[in-house]
């Protein structure tokens, strides 16, 4: 029961941090641009690419893929030292089955993101930082 309502909250708690824009606030922040209304419309790294500065291009690029990839890293952590009844085998790694529900609800966000009237990314960083976690040598 625990178990359960413990990989419901962090499957929500992955959907809100798969929220967070990194194209929307870069381009805000250093340009002072709305993302939705120039090139292509979409808050992704290509749009920033092309149409703002190649340098806060790649920026977001290393955001999003960093951002999954080490949020799962920190939850693999986390589930494997307090909650070890989610983990396989008690190791110290948690059973891949959660952390990849977990990272498809974070990229799940990241492309329709409720925050942002489900306006998100195309998740192609993203999708890399979710693979590089579970695939780091084929990456």
């Amino acid at each position: 029961m625990i178990t359960t309502l413990i990989t419901i909250a962090l499957i929500i708690l992955s959907y809100s941090f798969g929220c967070f824009s990194a194209a929307r606030i870069v381009a805000k922040s250093f340009k002072s641009l709305n993302i939705y209304k120039i090139g292509t419309g979409h808050p992704d790294t290509e749009n920033i690419y092309e149409n703002v500065s190649k340098p806060l291009g790649v920026l977001v690029g290393i955001i999003d893929t960093g951002k999954i990839y080490f949020y799962l890293i920190f939850l693999n952590y986390l589930i494997s030292r307090f909650f070890p009844e989610m983990c396989s085998d008690n190791s110290t790694n948690c059973n891949q089955n959660y952390l990849l529900i977990f990272g498809f609800s974070m990229l799940l966000g990241h492309c329709l993101p409720i925050t942002h009237n489900f306006k998100g990314g195309r998740g192609i960083f993203t999708y890399i930082g979710y693979i590089a976690f579970f695939a780091p040598y084929p990456i």
